[in-house]
């Protein structure tokens, strides 16, 4: 069964596929780039990753406040209900704080047949939306982390 991880992005540019690409190559992960789509500043809107031929692909879409389906609202109101009111937990407020300054929200759909190479290519995108796009990382039936810390999980 496959399950999702989202970047959480405060900052910077939203990555293109080809920078994408050259991420992963520099780290060593071999990628083949089944489709993709892209905005008119080259951003990346969605690019599927084959990573083995007998293996599901690697989607990765990437979601803005402004587009139409309302799913970056939607994920957003979803979580701050789920985590309840803040009341004197820090934590608490570090989450909420950085869902409602989140510019955009980068999401891996983790297909249910991946392997430790898949997984090298999931966390490798989503370290580079840490280092280079202020990201807050959220992973499905865990929680939310800051760097490879869990610093709020959800039940």
């Amino acid at each position: 069964m496959s399950y999702f991880m989202r970047a959480f992005c405060g900052a910077g540019q939203v990555p293109s596929v080809t920078v994408l690409v050259e991420h992963l190559r520099s780290k060593g992960l071999a990628v083949h780039v089944e489709s993709s789509s892209e905005a008119a500043d080259q951003s990346c809107r969605q690019v599927i990753f084959r990573y083995k031929p007998q293996r599901s692909p690697i989607v990765i879409t990437c979601n803005f406040p402004d587009d139409a389906d309302g799913l970056f609202g939607s994920e957003i109101g979803e979580f701050l209900e789920k985590i309840g009111p803040p009341r004197l937990s820090l934590k608490k407020r570090r989450v909420i704080g950085h869902l409602r300054q989140s510019k955009f929200m980068l999401v891996i759909q983790v297909p249910g047949d991946i392997d430790p190479a898949g997984l090298q290519i999931a966390d490798a995108v989503l370290q580079y939306c840490i280092d280079h796009c202020e990201a807050m990382v959220q992973t499905d039936e865990e929680g939310f982390y800051v760097g490879n810390k869990l610093i709020f999980p959800l039940q």
